[in-house]
């Protein structure tokens, strides 16, 4: 059963690239100009395959149970391109000998841009928690990336994130990068483009 543990600040993200759309993180602000979502309102998805944090400086993974992406998009024509939607991506027994975590980022989504079938997100940190035995946060003041492609109903989350504190047995550690790609399919489908 999904644990929805407590939420503070959340994080990061940058230079993340996806088939031709190239999104940067850092002072990244939302695109200007107008969005369409159509049916836009409440979404779910699972993480397909193994979700993964690799630890940047060492090379170790952890690997997780199970992670989710759910929230909800706007609805309608001409929307304004910051907080188009908003979400919390779930991580869930994420473990590497025998050390474990769970997390809960809730995030506000920012339309950035787009390129053929694909649209640009920067997640713009809202809330972070996280439970287990390794315990760390987030630098706050960054943005985590997520590309959707029309054609597939896949929103990608390509993370980057720097360790602001950490409690984890020294195997993550104050100042480190953790690295996640994770693809979600949504369910319902979702149309996103960018108007103008």
């Amino acid at each position: 059963m999904r644990k929805h543990i407590a939420r503070s600040a959340l994080t990061v993200l940058a230079g993340c690239a996806a088939a031709g759309l190239t999104l940067t993180s850092g002072t990244a602000t939302a695109a200007d100009g107008t969005w369409s979502i159509s049916p836009g309102g409440s979404f779910t998805s699972t993480a397909a395959g193994t979700p993964t944090f690799t630890v940047e400086r060492s090379g170790q993974k952890f690997t997780c149970d199970y992670s989710s992406f759910e929230g909800s998009f706007k609805s309608g024509t001409n929307l304004p391109s910051t907080g188009l939607g908003r979400a919390i991506a779930y991580f869930e027994n994420c473990n590497i000998a025998g050390i474990d975590f769970s997390r809960a980022d809730q995030v506000s989504l920012d339309g950035a841009g787009s390129s053929g079938s694909q649209v640009g997100f920067y997640l713009k940190g809202v809330e972070q928690g996280v439970a287990g035995q390794c315990k760390f946060t987030y630098q706050p003041g960054s943005w985590h990336v997520g590309f959707y492609d029309n054609n597939t109903d896949v929103m990608r989350l390509h993370n980057t994130a720097t360790v602001e504190t950490a409690s984890c047995y020294g195997i993550i550690k104050a100042g480190d990068k953790l690295t996640s790609v994770n693809d979600y399919k949504l369910q319902p489908a979702q149309f996103i483009s960018k108007t103008s």
